[in-house]
């Protein structure tokens, strides 16, 4: 991997909790506020655009699962399991990612 390409992926890594919170936060405030539904779905959109750029597909693929289920209208249980499996790829070690 190009050297500037592996900083900027490291930086995008340790962005992940940052990414985690304010997944987290949108997905509680959902059942007080169900406008939230979109403040889930632009973060969610964004990470599935910008994870692929970053060699993170399997990030990029969970947050677009979580797209697509609030796109369809899914129930919110399935929406939850989704959102769950996207938070549970951000709090894997950098370690844990594969590597170029």
């Amino acid at each position: 991997m190009d050297p500037i390409m592996a900083q900027l992926r490291a930086r995008y890594i340790l962005s992940f909790p940052e990414k985690h919170a304010l997944l987290l936060a949108a997905w509680e405030a959902i059942p007080a506020h169900p406008g939230a539904k979109i403040d889930l779905r632009v973060l969610c959109h964004k990470l599935a655009g910008s994870a692929p750029m970053y060699e993170c597909q399997d990030l990029g693929s969970a947050a677009r699962a979580v797209c697509d289920a609030l796109d369809q209208n899914a129930a919110m249980d399935l929406v939850g399991q989704r959102t769950q499996e996207l938070l549970l790829q951000l709090t894997r070690h950098p370690g844990e990612l594969p590597t170029p």
